[in-house]
């Protein structure tokens, strides 16, 4: 592959609605991988990301909770990396109590895990699996006990 195919992929990523593209060479006697990331996460005029705002919004919208739970709230990125689920959080109506780890975010080759701050029960996941989070952005709801 010579640089102007890897300039016209380059291009054709740029305007695709993707965050990665791979490409790997069959070629036995000359094998290839070329992987572009490209980071989804548009700036809007206020400056915060249209991507984190539409999951915040949705978030804020749905406000129903069960009769056993009054208040709700958020468990939320630390830091911006990608995020990776932790097995037994991959579901909602599992119990979650103060400084267990519910997530990870990988950040510079290092795991960094995400520890809930709430007693309750996750009702809501916003975060996908190795999908690139920003600092602050909703990653679960969690209905705290009464």
């Amino acid at each position: 592959m010579d640089i102007q195919e890897i300039e016209k992929i380059v291009d054709l990523v740029k305007n695709a609605d993707i965050s990665e593209l791979t490409i790997t060479g069959a070629d036995i006697n000359n094998p290839s991988r070329i992987t572009i990331h490209k980071n989804l996460l548009k700036k809007n005029f206020s400056g915060k990301t249209k991507k984190s705002d539409d999951i915040n919004k949705k978030a804020e919208r749905n406000t129903s909770s069960p009769a056993s739970y009054t208040k709700e709230t958020f468990i939320s990125a630390p830091m911006v990396g990608i995020f990776h689920w932790v097995d037994d959080f991959k579901n909602t109506g599992v119990n979650v109590s103060v400084g267990q780890v519910v997530g990870q975010i990988e950040s510079m080759k290092l795991m960094n895990d995400v520890v809930s701050e709430h007693d309750g029960i996750i009702t809501e996941i916003f975060a996908e699996d190795e999908i690139p989070v920003e600092y602050g952005q909703h990653l679960f709801r969690v209905e705290n006990k009464k």
